[in-house]
């Protein structure tokens, strides 16, 4: 393998780790939908927001440091310029989160 397909995997890897923080979008919207319908009951709403708050804790708060210990762990693979860049996009990211 080359460098640049050692970097490519590297930062793909990261990449579909972060977009496993969209997995709580599901129970946001359903959580959004749920309100706006008449008739739902107060046990459905309520562990739809369980949910919504269990999986934006795993997806958001634990998945960024993890993507992030990913991408260092692979830094060695990558260009020096690439570094500095991705990892102020990972902080960024993470720091929207909070």
């Amino acid at each position: 393998k080359t460098g640049a397909t050692e970097q490519t995997l590297a930062l793909r890897s990261v990449l579909c780790i972060a977009y496993f923080a969209e997995f709580s979008n599901i129970f946001l919207r359903l959580s959004n939908i749920l309100r706006r319908r008449a008739g739902t009951s107060a046990r459905t709403q309520k562990a739809t927001n369980i949910a919504l708050l269990v999986s934006f804790a795993a997806c958001r708060m634990v998945n960024f440091p993890w993507a992030t210990w990913v991408f260092l762990s692979a830094r060695r693979h990558m260009q020096r310029g690439v570094v500095p860049l991705i990892g102020s996009i990972q902080a960024s990211g993470y720091l929207l989160n909070l």
